[in-house]
């Protein structure tokens, strides 16, 4: 899978990477930490062994600083969004802070539950759900 990684950075960056470690996955893919010599010099990449599941995870992209960096207007310049996903996305977004609160067994954020209720309520209605 190293020399997976090696490729795709040569690929996507068109350079040869300087150290690939290997930080883990599960049965659907691994994860790597690829160190460069020239900017960017860290880069985390994901390799999907189910390649379908990829899609998915795109609605994870503006989590923890991706929104910052533009990782999902990155992703949709390479692969087209589906015209439905800001949808998908607004679900994802309330679902998985949901299930974070209770995984984390903390108090729930209600107003930020709320604005992104509402956010799901929109879209639903844009697409004739609601």
């Amino acid at each position: 899978m190293i020399e997976v990684a090696a490729a795709i950075i040569y690929k996507y960056l068109k350079v040869a990477p300087l150290n690939i470690t290997p930080l883990g996955g599960g049965f659907y893919g691994r994860v790597f930490l690829v160190e460069m010599v020239n900017e960017p010099i860290k880069v985390v990449i994901k390799i999907y062994l189910f390649p379908h599941l990829a899609r998915r995870e795109a609605c994870q992209l503006n989590n923890a600083n991706g929104k910052q960096f533009g990782l999902l207007d990155i992703y949709a310049t390479k692969f087209p969004l589906s015209e439905n996903f800001q949808l998908k996305l607004s679900f994802y977004e309330l679902f998985s802070e949901i299930t974070h609160f209770y995984d984390a067994d903390v108090e729930i954020d209600y107003p930020r539950m709320i604005a992104e209720a509402n956010e799901l309520e929109l879209q639903m209605k844009a697409f004739g759900l609601s």
